[in-house]
């Protein structure tokens, strides 16, 4: 009967006892410099056990179980994965998009939502799509799991608008009428930064009103209509910018004295000048979108110094020597 009760003793202790000292869960128990009791030595077993207790290494009981994607007893975060619809810029898990810009995301298995105002999520298809929306903002996706296998993930996307409308050259564009006090310049028109993609963006030229002087007075507070048209962003992205399609912007002073070729009064010193706001849209027609920027164009000429037009800060610009410079169309 003795020994009986030793063995139901030592039991106890290894099976409950110790395991209550694991939080009552199953985690494994190595008494450190204990071995197994031997047949018939219950009393010593159960006083090494006792003693034991406080020097026992036990593994942190892990809350993961089979299927679920554990680290050191924690459970790892759901995994997310974007991609850009748009190949260019080639950094297509960027989360700063542009406005209109697509992005898919992926989580094999798990619950897709997205809160904020910066865009919308169709999870009706595979993979979900978010779409930007047509201003700045910030939008975030979460992804949770449907069998609480992982823990709770998101993905933050900042969606931003143009910032600038860029102007570049077209070779050889500088326009000049021989005898007329007259200069233009074409252009290519970009959207920036470069580092997002505008392909769902129109953008156009706003209203505004010349500040002329001299030869070219005639055009003093004359209004800069709107346009050119819409034009559509390009699908690939180059250092300049988003190139808008088919886009040609020309600027030209005209000439007040057709009447009068090489007459004094067309090279008396003449400025013409104007601040043009730069407006974008989601469609090809919608002017109602508030300006993302302005570009400044201004022109000069005298009887002793070259003619300039420059437009944007100078990133596109042109000179003739003169009203008697040969013909330039461009």
């Amino acid at each position: 009967m003795k020994h009986l009760h030793y063995r139901r003793l030592a039991v106890l202790l290894s099976a409950t006892t110790l395991a209550s000292a694991c939080g009552g869960r199953a985690g494994s128990l190595t008494p450190s410099g204990v071995g197994p009791a031997t047949t018939g030595d219950y009393p010593t077993a159960i006083h090494d056990y006792r003693h034991a207790v406080a020097d026992l290494r036990v593994t942190p009981w892990s809350v993961c179980e089979k299927g679920i994607k554990c680290s050191g007893g924690s459970q790892l975060p759901c995994a997310i994965a974007s991609q850009t619809m748009a190949t260019s810029p080639s950094n297509r898990s960027r989360t700063t998009i542009g406005v209109g810009e697509q992005v898919t995301i992926t989580s094999a298995g798990q619950t897709i939502t997205a809160s904020g105002n910066g865009g919308t999520l169709n999870t009706s298809a595979s993979p979900a799509t978010l779409t930007a929306g047509a201003v700045g903002g910030q939008v975030d996706v979460s992804v949770s799991s449907r069998a609480n296998k992982c823990q709770d993930n998101d993905r933050l996307f900042t969606v931003i608008t143009p910032s600038a409308t860029s102007y570049y050259n077209i070779d050889g564009n500088t326009f000049h009428t021989q005898g007329l006090d007259d200069i233009g310049i074409k252009m290519y028109l970009f959207l920036v930064p470069n580092t997002v993609n505008f392909h769902q963006v129109w953008a156009a030229e706003g209203l505004a009103n010349y500040s002329a002087s001299g030869g070219w007075k005639c055009d003093n507070n004359t209004a800069h209509e709107f346009g050119p048209v819409f034009a559509q962003g390009a699908s690939t992205v180059t250092s300049q910018g988003t190139q808008l399609n088919g886009a040609i912007d020309t600027s030209y002073t005209d000439s007040c004295d057709h009447a009068h070729p090489n007459s004094p009064e067309q090279y008396q010193g003449s400025n013409i000048s104007i601040t043009i706001p730069t407006i974008y849209s989601m469609t090809s027609s919608d002017q109602g979108f508030p300006p993302f920027g302005s570009v400044t164009m201004n022109a000069s000429e005298s009887a002793t110094s070259p003619w300039s037009m420059y437009k944007a800060k100078g990133s596109a610009q042109g000179s003739v020597a003169g009203v008697n410079s040969p013909n330039s169309p461009y």
